[in-house]
């Protein structure tokens, strides 16, 4: 895989996007876990260098405030367990074939909450990571094993099953 110049994902991940959709240009994304605009951002490149358009979520006041004094799209201080993304969704008009779905809250197990949350039965999404931090706690298998259960029940195909950014 393509590593692209200016990118600060933590383990590859937005030259992992770029890549699988071919470097596309003017795409979606939706963000949960926004931690900061620019260290180790999923989403930095893609909005900045490839024009895309999207939303984060992030519970800490203090990182949403910082990203957004330094990006163009916004980020909503928000508990992303109990957002209510239909109506956020479909109220900023967005496509239901969103390009990239990243999900990365810590614990782990919120990142299952917030997955949960997500009304996959009205929104797709092209590529999506999903951080289980399963190297930080083995008690994090039953959330990548549930994690994938919800996948295969919308019919999302596993492309890499870890990663590991050390």
């Amino acid at each position: 895989m393509k590593i692209y110049e200016g990118s600060n994902s933590q383990a590859g991940q937005e030259s992992f996007v770029l890549s699988y959709l071919k470097e596309k240009r003017n795409g979606y994304y939706l963000e949960i876990g926004g931690y900061h605009s620019k260290i180790d951002s999923n989403t930095y490149l893609l909005e900045t260098q490839y024009g895309w358009s999207g939303v984060a979520l992030e519970i800490d006041t203090e990182r949403s405030n910082e990203y957004n004094s330094n990006r163009s799209n916004v980020c909503l201080n928000a508990d992303a367990t109990t957002f209510n993304y239909l109506e956020y969704l479909e109220k900023n008009n967005f496509p239901n074939q969103i390009d990239y779905l990243q999900i990365d809250i810590e614990p782990a197990f919120q990142s299952l909450k917030s997955l949960e949350a997500l009304p996959l039965d009205k929104y797709r999404f092209s590529v999506v990571t999903f951080e289980h931090d399963l190297y930080a706690d083995p008690e994090n298998l039953r959330v990548k094993e549930k994690a994938k259960e919800i996948f295969n029940k919308f019919n999302y195909v596993l492309v890499k099953e870890n990663v590991d950014h050390h």
